[in-house]
């Protein structure tokens, strides 16, 4: 039974672009399947139809396909050779920059079309390297790409500047709360008033998600551990602004959690305490009833004795 041949790839030293020229007459797509290492090529027509097929190991190979490109951009012009990838991470960064090197043009077609269209060429419900290749030259061939172009230095210095902060960023969430932690253990009492009805007007607080009102008052408070390590004073009011927090409602709301307990704890204790007196004055009542009824019961006998014995005598 024959095999089918439909995806064969050869290796990227065997292909020649004198031989394809006279397909790719009118235009080229060269079609990458992005990978670490091992890269799949699809060389197809300007309509999308695939003429050949190779791979290519990154970058010990790298040389070899880009001198393959080279050919294909002397031969028809840089207007009429295309590369089309996908965005996948960083493993295709190196790839385009080299590609940009050789004057042809970068496009980038959505790694989702590229799934959605599976099937939709070969009625197979299947997708490998080889195959995405052939789906990305006919994507591109349809007109559903974007080209590709490098952002502005500003665009990158601000990327790099989002990166920075998200990493100190994360250092200082984790140094916050060891100092929360440190804090609760050795200073529970620390911005009592103050800090509870500022933290509690956040708006984190307020939407369900006290991490980040938590965090907040960190900031707040570390500005103050350089003073207090002098050896000031804390004052909470040098820190927030006393005049818009509610401090009566903060004050009676702690107050009322600190003394609600302690006078159901006292209620209760009350409780056991008159249950506990209930119990021992009946157990008291039990043995004193207990020790009358002996006590009746031995005078009992003992006249009955007596009794006994004085009949006996008269006898």
């Amino acid at each position: 039974m024959k095999k089918k041949r439909t995806y064969q790839m050869v290796k990227v030293q065997t292909v020649r672009v004198a031989e394809l020229l006279p397909l790719l007459a009118t235009g080229c797509i060269v079609a990458l399947d992005i990978a670490k290492m091992k890269m799949v090529v699809a060389l197809a027509t300007i309509a999308g139809e695939v003429v050949k097929l190779f791979q290519f190991e990154h970058p010990t190979e790298t040389e070899a396909f880009l001198t393959i490109v080279k050919e294909l951009r002397e031969a028809l012009g840089a207007d009429n050779v295309k590369v089309a990838m996908e965005p996948t991470g960083t493993y295709g960064d190196a790839m385009r920059h080299q590609l940009l090197g050789t004057g042809v043009s970068v496009w980038m077609v959505s790694p989702k079309r590229t799934h959605d269209s599976q099937e939709l060429f070969d009625n197979v419900h299947s997708l490998h390297d080889a195959k995405s290749a052939v789906l990305i030259a006919k994507l591109q061939a349809m007109g559903l790409s974007m080209q590709w172009q490098p952002p502005t230095p500003s665009r990158v210095r601000l990327r790099a500047l989002v990166e920075l902060r998200q990493h100190e960023q994360s250092r200082e969430e984790i140094c916050q709360g060891r100092l929360e932690a440190m804090l609760a253990r050795h200073w529970p009492e620390f911005g009592r008033w103050i800090v509870r009805a500022w933290y509690m007007r956040r708006k984190g607080y307020t939407e369900g998600s006290k991490q980040r009102a938590v965090v907040a008052v960190m900031r707040k408070l570390t500005r103050a551990m350089f003073h207090i390590a002098k050896g000031n004073a804390f004052d909470a009011s040098k820190l927030f602004d006393v005049r818009r927090l509610d401090l009566d409602s903060t004050k009676a709301f702690a107050e009322e959690a600190r003394v609600v307990a302690p006078t159901t704890t006292s209620a209760t204790a009350k409780e056991t305490t008159e249950e506990t007196t209930e119990t021992e004055s009946k157990a008291t009542s039990s043995e004193e009833t207990s020790v009358a009824a002996s006590q009746v019961t031995a005078t009992t006998g003992t006249m009955e004795r007596t009794a006994s014995q004085e009949t006996t005598v008269a006898t």
